[in-house]
């Protein structure tokens, strides 16, 4: 778990950066996103990529493995099979 947090805390703070440097320009309208400079794009790219990979990252990796835990410690395998798949995990009975 402790590689996901890092993973996630990586994403979080170049996302962090990449807002404080976006927060100098925006917000966009209609003229402004026609001018924008390859400096601007490129923060914003960087915005959604890494707000991206944070989202997957939580959803792929740190959810399934809360909820696998949880399933562990309550026991509740037993009821329901814990099923991993490359998109994360489901229940069936």
């Amino acid at each position: 778990m402790q590689i996901y947090h890092n993973e996630c805390r990586l994403h979080a703070e170049v996302l962090a950066e990449a807002l404080k440097e976006a927060y100098l320009w925006l917000p966009l309208n209609a003229v402004t996103l026609e001018h924008l400079t390859k400096e601007q794009l490129r923060v914003l790219d960087q915005l959604a990529y890494r707000f991206t990979k944070l989202q997957d990252t939580m959803s792929q990796k740190v959810l399934p493995t809360i909820l696998e835990t949880d399933c562990i410690r309550r026991n509740f395998c037993r009821e329901a099979k814990l099923v991993r798949t490359n998109r994360g995990i489901t229940f069936s009975g």
